[in-house]
């Protein structure tokens, strides 16, 4: 039960399993190191996280977290639009 406590102990957390898809891993890897390199939202999010006092290791893995959703939402919408035009 946890109500009423903080965060469990470290034992008892469920983790996402880190392995994934490799190769999209590392689509996610190549497009977040251009998007660091170009002017553009992607470069304004590393650079608003390295001013948070991130380190570019995690300043790049919150960009890949956030390309990552916007993949997901694109794929998500696709979806439900293909299923429209099917019915």
């Amino acid at each position: 039960m946890l109500s009423g406590r903080g965060s469990p102990p470290a034992g008892e957390r469920n983790r996402l399993s880190r392995s994934g898809n490799r190769s999209i891993k590392n689509e996610l890897h190549l497009a977040a190191g251009v998007q660091t390199m170009h002017p553009g939202l992607g470069r304004h999010h590393y650079e608003r996280k390295l001013a948070e006092h991130k380190s570019s290791h995690e300043a790049l893995r919150s960009l890949k977290r956030k390309l990552a959703k916007v993949v997901y939402r694109g794929l998500e919408a696709d979806q439900v639009h293909r299923l429209a035009l099917a019915s």
